[in-house]
């Protein structure tokens, strides 16, 4: 945490003031440290898909969480990340419609 900001929530809160309604404060890189030009104030669903432990996938160019693949795709996270353990690729686990027969089989 930047130092000023550790020793002072006075000064955290001059340079960070309320946050907007809705919004919570984050980290834009969530590595980094709690300081000027490292945070910013998002929503629930943003700040959720800034985590560390996220599973991110890329596919097309496009590097997403399995949240926002479900969102993206309607298959729930939870088929994606298993079709993907399952060895699947990105492609096939995006965009294959449920199977009757078990998915398991590749």
């Amino acid at each position: 945490m930047h130092a000023e900001w550790r020793d002072s929530f006075e000064a955290f809160f001059r340079d960070v003031g309320d946050p907007p309604k809705g919004k919570r404060i984050d980290r834009k890189e969530n590595s980094g440290n709690y300081e000027p030009g490292n945070i910013r104030f998002v929503d629930a669903v943003t700040q959720q898909n800034n985590k560390r432990n996220n599973h991110v996938v890329t596919f097309n160019g496009q590097s997403r969480t399995l949240a926002e693949w479900q969102r993206a795709t309607g298959i729930p996270s939870s088929r994606i990340r298993a079709r993907l353990r399952n060895g699947w690729s990105a492609e096939r686990a995006l965009k294959q419609e449920k199977n009757r027969t078990k998915e398991r089989q590749v």
